[in-house]
């Protein structure tokens, strides 16, 4: 869900649901990174919580979990950004059957053009998706325009 207001500014929020299938999934999907630019925008994780196949919902403390720290991939294209930021999450205890609930949001904090709503968002994943939802929430005087 997107909420964006006329300056610009304005919220995201996802929730995914990932079902790990094998050892693989079981890998890849240990850790959450979520990427971010300062000042333009803050990455928060709101909740991840563990469901396990019995229907047990096991609370995962982000706190405890996640860092913030420099994007060090930036360093392969030599590239050196402070400002460009990673928040990393630890999901402990995975095991093959389980799903992976995750609330993540993004604040807009400026924008990068002075008055104008921007995001992108790719309907791709590595993975399968089932479903996928997508809502924008506009001021009347800024609805969204299509750019083709």
């Amino acid at each position: 869900m997107r909420v964006y207001r006329a300056d610009g500014t304005g919220e995201c929020q996802d929730e995914t649901f990932t079902k790990i299938l094998t050892e693989k999934g079981k890998r890849n999907n240990r850790t959450l990174a979520l990427s971010f630019m300062l000042p333009y925008s803050k990455e928060e994780i709101v909740s991840v919580e563990i469901l396990k196949p019995d229907g047990k919902a096991i609370p995962v403390d982000v706190t405890a979990n996640s860092k913030e720290s420099i994007d060090d991939s930036q360093m392969q294209m030599n590239i050196y950004d402070p400002d460009s930021r990673i928040l990393q999450m630890n999901i402990p205890k995975i095991e093959i059957g389980d799903v992976v609930h995750a609330i993540t949001r993004q604040t807009i904090l400026r924008p990068y053009i002075p008055g104008e709503y921007a995001e992108e968002n790719v309907f791709e994943a590595d993975g399968y998706i089932r479903h996928i939802s997508y809502e924008v929430h506009a001021p009347v005087d800024r609805p969204l325009k299509k750019i083709a």
